[in-house]
């Protein structure tokens, strides 16, 4: 469960949080202080040992037709432009 510190493009500080186990996907995160870091891998690293799969790319199974069809739903009719973005 290594941090390393990492110095982003505007000059600040950050932290970094990598999680590799065997049979996992390696998962990291930025943060901006190093306690945030230990707590979301000590999260993760405690989901990981009950046997949850903790793999934030796996967490929608929602199709690009279905995120369009969602979009089209939900998103487009509180547009000012929402007839032309149907078009």
């Amino acid at each position: 469960m290594p941090i390393s510190k990492r110095k982003l493009k505007n000059g600040a500080m950050a932290y970094q949080a990598t999680e590799r186990a065997p049979l996992f996907p390696t998962v990291s995160k930025t943060f901006g202080n190093k306690k945030e870091a230990r707590e979301w891998l000590a999260a993760v690293h405690g989901k990981r040992r009950r046997g949850l799969s903790f793999d934030p790319r796996q967490n929608s199974s929602m199709t690009l037709g279905q995120a369009i069809q969602k979009y089209v739903a939900v998103g487009t009719p509180k547009k000012k432009g929402a007839r032309q973005e149907l078009s």
